[in-house]
């Protein structure tokens, strides 16, 4: 499966050069400034005869190599096409990508880039995967991946001569967007923006072009949520393959991810592999500004996995909807839960349960920036979250359903750079699963461990996985 192992070495490369804690002899540790990530994602109705919905997530990692602004990076962008939902379960029909390794320097008033890149896609209970695979040059203005207000131009272009294609004719690549600012408010803007995506084969080109008007809302610096209404027209193999017009919302931050408090995005990007496969997997968490004193606030969970096995191929979705606060130390919710399971590149059927659920998590569970320091006995970190399953494809309604989970970490030098740990998470019901893992979290966010993955509601769920993983959090 080329997409994934294209990811997997990318991730690594990225994920290896995260800076980390710097100390001094005999001082206390001064961590490292947050990376510059910026990450976004959008929902949309496209109103076309083949499709009802469209989900899209994308983080850009850099890892700065000098004070000029010089860097590496890794940028993932995934589009997943839905048919139509009904009820609370998706009929998904592929998952698009574009995958990035590259090189960025800043020139005056641009920035230059250098990339290998893999466009593709991957259908959902259906063979085929098609990709092309490409080295290219791209150019950008030096504010494209800020969310500020930032009236007047900005984009990006990219070209790129195909290296290896799967499925398809192609000899290049190209990738357009632009987008004009006009002026307003500080909290308010408009803007009209359009991008292009291209193939050039050696008997035929093709393009998806998509062009349209947004409302911009300013929530905090770097931040920004937008409603939009785009016309779009599918003319490559690896996009929409549809036309027709896209009314939707998306909300993303631009550099200086991390503040840790809503309004935040926060994310995961992680791959691993073993013996018998490998995984990918791509996480973005949206917290909206608070709306009460106590404070209350909505979070929305976005979590794609993808899991590649002998025989077996896995895409699955896990939503998470819910308003929360953070009392006594700890994060309180209630959510509304989805999981879809689908058969990767591979005949197979829509599998979902859908639960309503309330939970509790300390603080460090999902940021590491947030671990305590740890005693003499290390520090824990937990997550429980109990419900009642409202759907379900694997039996009936009604039932509880429950899920927890326990990181411990060892006791160890205050300037350790890195923190072992010991992890437990499971969960119940009419469906369950077992993870357990060891390995080593750096507060920056990178986290590397080897992990014993079983789960019912896989393709194959009498397959267990062992996994090396490396993933990073912000």
């Amino acid at each position: 499966m080329a997409a994934r192992r294209f990811a997997s070495l990318a991730l690594a490369a990225c994920c290896l050069g995260t800076p980390g804690a710097r100390a001094e002899a005999g001082s206390e540790q001064t961590p490292s400034p947050p990376l510059p990530i910026s990450a976004g994602g959008r929902l949309g109705w496209i109103f076309s005869n083949d499709l009802d919905l469209l989900g899209g997530l994308w983080v850009d990692i850099p890892r700065p190599l000098t004070r000029g602004g010089t860097s590496i990076y890794l940028a993932l962008e995934t589009t997943t096409a839905i048919r139509r939902a009904q009820s609370f379960t998706f009929d998904v029909r592929d998952l698009e990508y574009v995958g990035e390794l590259g090189l960025r320097a800043p020139r005056a008033h641009v920035v230059v880039s250098g990339f290998v890149q893999q466009w593709g896609k991957e259908y959902a209970d259906n063979p085929g995967e098609p990709f092309a695979r490409s080295l290219g040059l791209g150019l950008e203005t030096p504010g494209y991946h800020r969310r500020e207000r930032n009236e007047g131009v900005e984009g990006r272009a990219k070209l790129g001569a195909v290296v290896g294609h799967r499925a398809l004719d192609a000899a290049g690549v190209f990738d357009g967007d632009l987008r004009y600012a006009f002026s307003g408010s500080s909290r308010v803007g408009v803007s009209l923006e359009a991008r292009v995506q291209a193939l050039a084969g050696s008997g035929s080109s093709s393009a998806d072009f998509e062009l349209g008007p947004r409302l911009d809302l300013f929530l905090a610096p770097e931040r920004r949520a937008s409603f939009f209404l785009h016309y779009y027209r599918g003319g490559t193999p690896l996009g929409l393959e549809t036309s027709g017009f896209i009314l939707g919302y998306d909300d993303s931050e631009g550099p200086g991810l991390g503040g840790g408090s809503a309004p935040d995005v926060r994310g995961i990007v992680a791959a691993g592999v073993g013996e018998a496969g490998g995984m990918g997997r791509l996480v973005l968490s949206f917290l909206s500004p608070p709306f009460t004193r106590a404070p209350l606030w909505v979070r929305g969970d976005f979590d794609l996995n993808v899991l590649t096995a002998e025989d077996s191929g896995d895409l699955y979705y896990v939503y998470r909807i819910g308003v929360e606060t953070s009392q006594g130390g700890a994060t309180e919710g209630v959510y509304f839960h989805h999981r879809s399971n689908h058969a990767l590149a591979r005949h197979g059927t829509v599998t979902s349960i859908d639960v309503l659920e309330a939970g509790i998590s300390t603080p460090g569970w999902s940021q590491p920036q947030e671990i305590r320091e740890p005693g003499r006995f290390g520090a824990l970190d937990a997550a429980v979250r109990v419900g009642v399953l409202l759907e379900t494809s694997f039996g009936k309604s009604g039932r509880p359903h429950a899920a927890a989970g326990i990181r411990w970490i060892l006791p160890v030098d205050p300037q350790a750079r890195f923190l072992p740990y010991a992890l437990v998470e499971v969960e119940d019901g009419q469906v369950g699963s077992r993870l357990y893992g060891i390995g080593a979290l750096q507060r920056g966010g990178l986290d590397l461990r080897l992990e014993y993955l079983s789960d019912e509601q896989l393709q194959n769920p009498d397959e267990a996985l062992v996994l090396a993983v490396a993933g990073l959090s912000f």
